[in-house]
């Protein structure tokens, strides 16, 4: 989770203290602040609240795996590539024991009522022409 993946470089603010050697310090609170220079992706909270993960299913965190689709069939954004691509670093692609080790330990986690401001898409993606939409917790859309 913290070596492989590296999830909390994304999906916390950089400012929250992190250990990279040992895991101390992973929040996976969600991103308020942006990443790179457009300012537009904003990694979402993954805690197991309802401004998180807390309203999804095991299944759909799963599913929403980047290299896959995204919860409900929608396309996951392509700058969260780490978790299903492939790649020469031990861990990727992830099988469904990795994941679901990650789902169990995101469920671990404190829950945090973080809200984090909704990631605004490019125009148009290379090659998808799957509309993004709504987390399953922002409302039902």
């Amino acid at each position: 989770m913290w070596q492989v993946y590296k999830c909390w470089k994304c999906h916390q603010n950089a400012t929250d203290l992190v250990d990279p050697d040992s895991g101390a310090g992973i929040l996976l609170n969600g991103n308020d602040a942006g990443l790179g220079d457009s300012g537009l992706i904003f990694p979402p909270n993954l805690t197991n609240s309802a401004q998180g993960l807390g309203c999804w299913t095991d299944q759909q965190i799963e599913t929403a795996d980047p290299a896959r689709h995204g919860s409900g069939g929608r396309r996951a954004l392509p700058a969260d590539a780490c978790l299903g691509t492939a790649a020469t670093t031990p861990g990727r692609p992830m099988d469904a024991g990795t994941a679901q080790e990650i789902i169990d330990y995101i469920r671990s986690l404190q829950a945090s009522n973080k809200v984090v401001t909704d990631t605004t898409c490019p125009a148009a993606d290379s090659g998808s022409d799957a509309a993004p939409t709504a987390r399953p917790d922002a409302g039902g859309q």
